[in-house]
């Protein structure tokens, strides 16, 4: 990406950061007009990338697109990253306009192809970000996606997305792309480089010296390359007793062996032997990887030393082909002697970190981390011990605090007390906990009422005592001026004019009329 580069949508700062660097001028606008021309005037970029612009089935892309196209050079190219839901709409807002999604569904990323090819843009190259393209984990090229590229796809989404049996049932059924819930689109009117790609998946966040790009690529003759390198190659490999080897190797078919364990996990009725007897497998891979492993035909228990290359030869790194088993990725390498114990640990505890459980265990089973440990861990005898097992998690939390700068707090308490609850268990509790809260709330409405009755009554009492405290004010009134009356002087007698009065009404006899 050079020469003159439009920059459309709200985008990160370090990537805007990185344009800037490779471009010899930028210009961005954050502004997002889905239903207009986002840019005006002549042809004038040779870059432009733009960011959820619009949902691939939103009505205002044939418009935006041949906007886009007028406002390229001849040779330009036009960078699209979108996911299948309208930017900065919801469902319901998306609903507003009818009963169609504009965010499209299966289906939608063909419809983009097609309005592409419309507005002048034949040439086109499509990856497919997981879990999103602005989060992305992993990214799968169109041709890792078709049959023969010797890629498994389907694992490389799930692992990314975290649902590796889903993704499974849609690449089986020849949908991974259609499915999608993000695509990187870059398209030109004229003919684009080949692409030799077929997947990179971006390392998880760690100290930027462990920071990684891993890229699967073709070759003329065997199975794809896996190609990974530093993303700052420039910085120290080895930190406090700790290096990344960042191994590249023949991409290795086969099943990642959590999947096994996933399946297992499924059915109802489980138990801690069927954990140890997948768990089994696994040990029998690293004796044969690793003659360390085997010393001497006996069996070797968990002081067992080996190599330190072999410490990330842990269940995630398995894979299984046939009777084939492969360890891929072994990335690290410790100054410290390893034994089997703290391999052991760290790949069992990360495993049931890591692998959903959706059947319930057997009747009256309540396993928890520590307990299916020690039934993975029964073949090594007695040589794993409490203490042995506080050690090597204290072990494994140094090495997390090393590489990622972030202390796990997974001790000895944390292992016994964790229970690995499946779906059906936690649906089951969902289920009790709402019962509980439609109780509580059915007891809080009745309460409610209690003391609204009480309230009502109590209201009435205040009425009748105001009243009576009235009433008693009025007959303490007149009492007052009753004694008032009585203490005063006695009354003054009558006049002579009123004697006469009464002395004639006396003697003359006389009717009202």
């Amino acid at each position: 990406m050079s020469g003159d580069v439009l920059l459309l949508g709200s985008v990160a700062p370090s990537l805007h950061a990185h344009a800037a660097a490779l471009a010899g001028s930028l210009t961005a606008h954050a502004r997002r007009p889905p239903e207009a021309d986002p840019v005006d005037g002549p042809p004038a970029y040779d870059t432009i990338l733009a960011f959820d612009l619009f949902a691939p089935a939103d009505e205002a892309v044939p418009l935006a697109l041949r906007a886009l196209r007028r406002s390229l050079r001849r040779d330009g190219r036009l960078i699209l990253a979108l996911g299948t839901k309208p930017p900065g709409r919801g469902a319901s807002a998306a609903g507003q306009h009818g009963s169609r999604d504009p965010g499209g569904g299966p289906g939608a990323w063909a419809c983009l192809r097609r309005a592409l090819e419309a507005a002048g843009f034949p040439h086109q190259h499509w990856w497919y970000p997981f879990p999103d393209h602005r989060g992305a984990r992993t990214v799968l090229f169109e041709r890792g996606l078709a049959l023969g590229s010797g890629l498994d796809a389907a694992a490389l989404a799930g692992d990314a997305s975290g649902e590796r049996r889903a993704w499974r049932r849609i690449a089986e059924a020849g949908g991974l792309a259609d499915h999608a819930p993000s695509a990187l689109v870059l398209a030109s009117a004229v003919g684009l480089p080949a692409e030799e790609r077929l997947a990179l998946q971006i390392g998880h966040e760690r100290r930027p010296e462990f920071n990684k790009v891993a890229t699967i690529l073709t070759r003329a003759e065997g199975p794809p390359e896996v190609r990974r390198v530093p993303r700052r190659p420039g910085l120290p490999r080895c930190v406090a007793g700790v290096t990344n080897r960042f191994p590249s190797e023949a991409l290795a078919p086969g099943q990642p062996w959590p999947e096994a364990l996933e399946a297992v996990l499924s059915r109802d009725g489980w138990t801690e032997s069927d954990v140890a007897t997948w768990a089994e497998r696994w040990i029998t891979a690293v004796r044969a990887a690793f003659p360390e492993a085997d010393p001497g035909g006996r069996s070797p228990d968990a002081a067992t030393l080996l190599p330190g290359h072999a410490f990330d030869a842990i269940p995630r790194n398995l894979l299984v082909h046939g009777g084939e088993a492969t360890f891929i990725d072994l990335e690290w390498t410790l100054d410290a002697p390893l034994d089997l114990g703290h391999l052991l640990v760290r790949g069992l505890v990360d495993t049931f970190l890591t692998t959903p459980i959706r059947g319930c265990p057997a009747p009256g089973l309540d396993p928890t981390f520590l307990t299916l440990l020690r039934a993975c861990t029964e073949p090594l005898g007695d040589g794993l011990s409490d203490a042995g097992i506080a050690e090597r998690l204290d072990r494994e939390a140094h090495f997390q605090r090393v590489v990622g700068g972030h202390d796990p707090k997974r001790n000895f308490a944390w292992l016994a007390a964790t229970h690995p609850l499946s779906r059906s268990q936690l649906l089951l509790r969902a289920t009790t906990l709402a019962d509980e809260v439609a109780g509580l709330r059915s007891e809080r409405a009745a309460l409610v009422d209690a003391r609204d009755s009480a309230q009502a009554q109590t209201d009435r009492v205040i009425v009748y005592a105001a009243e009576r405290d009235r009433e008693a004010e009025r007959l303490e009134a007149a009492l007052a001026a009753a004694e008032a009356r009585l203490a005063g002087p006695p009354p003054r007698p009558p006049g002579p004019a009123i004697r006469l009065g009464r002395a004639v009404r006396g003697l003359v006899p006389w009717k009202r009329t």
